[in-house]
């Protein structure tokens, strides 16, 4: 979820926009547009190619996010209490330095993916390593 502030403006340099399939995540997203944090966009996008502009094609509604979508990141990190320490070791299971998870994100501060086991359920804890690997784990 990269930004850049153009011209006091956020663009997003990541992804751009999102759309919304499930109602769960459907109650979030109206929950962000009535709080300002999100916005519909659009359904329709113009085809083109060597000649110019040919058609339209519809899908579903793309929201986006006046902040940039970094921001519902952020929102939904809103809570989550960050501790740092020194991670050494990740192995199966998972487990985090002899201590188990039910799940583990490691990435680097600078937006590449270090690697991820799948969650069971939603994190509720956080760590970062002074490197800027940070780690998310499940207990």
């Amino acid at each position: 979820m990269a930004v850049l502030t153009v011209e006091g403006r956020a663009v997003d340099i990541g992804a751009s926009d999102l759309t919304v399939r499930d109602p769960g995540f459907e109650e979030v997203v109206e929950s962000w547009h009535a709080r300002g944090l999100a916005r519909p966009w659009t359904n329709t996008f113009h085809l083109g190619g060597p000649d110019g502009l040919r058609e339209t094609t519809s899908g579903p509604l793309r929201w986006a996010a006046p902040a940039g979508l970094r921001s519902l990141v952020e929102d939904l990190a809103d809570g989550i209490e960050v501790v740092r320490a020194t991670v050494s070791q990740v192995g199966p299971g998972p487990r985090v330095d002899g201590y188990d998870a039910s799940a583990v994100v490691l990435a680097s501060a600078g937006g590449g993916g270090v690697g991820q086991l799948r969650p069971q359920r939603r994190h509720n804890s956080s760590i970062g390593t002074p490197g800027g690997v940070k780690l998310m784990t499940c207990p």
